[in-house]
């Protein structure tokens, strides 16, 4: 697991090596700019991250690098685009959860390999989910959200996409609590959902914290617990589920993957710059503004994280009996 408290403490040993000039095989580079694909939309969580580290390594690049939105699909699009790009570093992929993790588990026939096709640069940043009620629910803790559920008809959960952390941070609370919860309550939007939630439609939904927040802050939804391992600066009043279930975590997180066969000298100067950027006060500030935590890391413990949570995320779905769609 990648800690966070590796930021506190500067990057790691190699890194005035790694974000030198020095670089056999990436003196040249970059050359040109430098595209960095998102999956979904730029006035998302997606884009707000992408955007900062766009701001923050065109000066240390050298060289633009811009943000390019390619929706569709939970982010395949833009996932496959890069994965069949020239592996030359001009083409990154900010991926999220999912695109690396287990949408093969709930999408079947992908055009990209998420074990094969990437290069783990380094893991940018997470951002608390949060689990949220009606107002009038009765169970307004997490032991009794379980015990309700054990004793009562499952409650109802209101879902925007099925192939997110979000929904899938449910099932994975189902599996540790050993409830059910019906989630069979689909929205098109968060704000349709989050408005079913206020209106008394639906118990229960899972929503990134930043963007829950304003129904949250009105008192227009009640919140239960938060998904990370330490309670948000947002809702310090509110728990976390690990609180009750210790072996519980379900952050969204977001990191920069390259084409596979990209060359080494460039992943690491890459991964260089990005810890240095991620130390900056100033960069720091606009991630807190939007809730996410910087954690950067070397491209091994990315790679890493992201296989533990692949592993993770499989026995969710296995759990759950998921069938790829």
């Amino acid at each position: 697991m990648i800690r966070r408290a590796a930021l506190r403490f500067g990057v790691a040993v190699g890194f005035f090596v790694l974000a030198g000039p020095t670089l056999a095989g990436a003196q040249a580079y970059p050359q040109k700019p430098v595209q960095l694909y998102i999956g979904y939309s730029t006035a998302g969580a997606s884009g707000q991250i992408a955007r900062i580290m766009a701001d923050a390594l065109s000066p240390v690049l050298g060289q633009p690098v811009e943000v390019v939105p390619l929706m569709g699909d939970d982010g395949i699009h833009a996932a496959a685009r890069v994965a069949k790009a020239p592996a030359e570093g001009y083409a990154l992929l900010l991926t999220t959860t999912g695109m690396v993790t287990f949408h093969p588990f709930i999408h079947k026939d992908l055009p990209y390999n998420p074990q094969a096709d990437f290069a783990a640069v380094s893991l940018i940043a997470d951002m608390d989910n949060v689990l949220m009620t009606r107002p009038d629910f009765p169970a307004e803790t997490i032991p009794a959200l379980i015990e309700r559920a054990k004793s009562a008809p499952p409650p109802t959960f209101a879902r925007v996409d099925f192939a997110s952390t979000n929904s899938l941070a449910m099932l994975l609370f189902d599996n540790l609590a050993r409830i059910d919860v019906a989630m069979a309550m689909q929205w098109n939007t968060l704000s349709s959902a989050m408005d079913a939630l206020a209106e008394g439609k639906v118990d229960l939904s899972m929503q990134n914290l930043s963007a829950a927040l304003p129904w949250i802050r009105k008192a227009q939804v009640r919140a239960l617990a938060t998904t990370g391992r330490t309670r948000s600066r947002s809702l310090p009043g509110i728990p976390t589920i690990g609180e009750t279930i210790p072996d519980y975590r379900a952050n969204a997180w977001f990191g920069i993957v390259a084409p596979r066969a990209t060359p080494r000298d460039v992943v690491r100067l890459l991964n260089g710059h990005i810890s240095r950027v991620l130390v900056q006060p100033a960069v720091r500030a606009r991630f807190e503004a939007i809730d996410a935590v910087p954690i950067g890391g070397s491209p091994e413990e990315f790679e890493t994280f992201i296989q533990s949570e692949r592993t993770k995320w499989r026995r969710v779905t296995l759990a759950a009996k998921i069938v790829p769609q």
